[in-house]
Formats: C-alpha cells, structure tokens, sequence
C-alpha cells in the first residue's frame, strides 16, 4: 500500500496581495498611507486590488506603487515587474479617449458669414420699402383753405419713381419726386384728392377742402 506525504503549497501571491498583506501586517490602514505619501486613498486601493484601469493615464500608477512598495519595505523590482505585464493588458482594454473637435472659423469664413447677413438685411429692408407707402407732402393748398380765384396750383413731392393721381387722374411727377398742377375750382367749397403709391405698395391718400367764395358780380356800365 503506497503511503500518501502532505506537502506545503507555495501560492503565488501576486503584487496587489503583497501590498495588502504588507499593510496588515504592520497595522496600518490605506488612510494612514494616503497622509503620509500624499496619493490619493483611492489609487493606493485600486493597487491593492489590481484594478489598474482605475489608475490615471500615463506613467502615474508605476510612480505610486514604487513610492507605496519603498513605503512598506517590499521588492520594488519584482513588483514593477508584474506591474508592467498587467499594466500593458490592461492597457489594450482601456477605452479610448475621444478628443472633442474645436471648431475654429477662419477669419475669410466669419467676413463672408457677415457679408452674407448684411446682404440678407439689405434686400429684407429694400423688400419692406418696396411694400411701404411711398412719403408724401402737399405743400399747397393747406388744409381748409379759401380763395377768391377760380384756379389753384397744387405742389408737393412724394418718392422718386411713385405714381400721382390727383382727383382719379394720373400728373407727371419729376425725376425728384417733385410734382405741380394747376386745377380749375368752382365757385363754393371743392375737395381735392391726391393719391401717392408704388408699383407694389399699398396707396396714400390726402384731400385738401378748398372754399372760394362768391364773386362778387361784375359792374355795369
């Protein structure tokens, strides 16, 4: 009958159990070691654990386990060691980060945005002008006016290229807008419409009351 011998098992402890062991051990715990190196408690855990993703980018993580090992009196070299294999594993899991795009407008492409706005502001105001009513002034006759003659010169001046009706007639109307008729009155009181408008723009219209009074009559001989 073979007889059966107990043999010890040697565990490979891996470098993050080192470091908890270690710290047991010696009856401290991850806050008292965060004071006294200065790292976060956090990233002294995520060592313990092996969690290395959890660690910043970069060479930092190797920084704080040779400060943390040096601090608990642990071969620096062996645990750097299996520190680099599971930090380059660990490495080709980490999600990539994504660089935001800054958006930078050329100067050319902000000059062309502003010219195109002034444009748009430019054909919008002339589009509103082009539906507005055109200015008008009657310079004479003023309003409730009364004259003794049978004949009346009415003036005034309206917008360059608008049309003039004066009692339902059409009146030539000058290059600057200026415009001058005479209308023949009669006796009593005379009303006189005049209308300014644009090709598309709604009309004005001005009456002016004109009173002439009687004559008086002719004498005989």
């Amino acid at each position: 009958m073979k007889r059966f011998s107990i043999k010890k098992i040697n565990h490979h402890q891996s470098f993050g159990e080192l470091l908890r062991r270690q710290r047991e051990s010696l009856g401290l715990d991850l806050r008292q070691i965060s004071f006294k190196l200065k790292i976060p408690e956090k990233y002294l855990a995520a060592l313990e654990e092996e969690n290395l993703i959890a660690l910043p980018n970069g060479s930092y993580g190797r920084h704080f386990l040779i400060q943390y090992a040096r601090f608990l009196k642990l071969p620096t070299v062996k645990l750097i060691s299996e520190y680099d294999i599971r930090a380059n594993f660990a490495g080709s899991r980490r999600p990539a980060t994504r660089s935001k795009k800054i958006t930078v407008w050329p100067l050319k492409r902000l000059v062309v945005v502003l010219l195109i706005v002034i444009l748009l502001g430019y054909l919008g105001w002339e589009a509103r002008r082009l539906f507005l009513p055109p200015p008008f002034i009657i310079t004479n006759p003023p309003a409730n006016v009364e004259i003794e003659d049978l004949t009346i010169n009415v003036n005034g001046s309206t917008a360059p290229g608008a049309t003039v009706q004066l009692n339902g007639a059409n009146i030539p109307v000058g290059e600057n807008g200026n415009f001058s008729q005479v209308v023949t009155l009669q006796p009593g009181l005379n009303t006189i419409t005049l209308t300014a408008r644009r090709a598309y723009s709604q009309p004005v219209t001005i009456r002016r009351e004109v009173l002439v009074k009687s004559l008086p009559p002719e004498p005989e001989f």
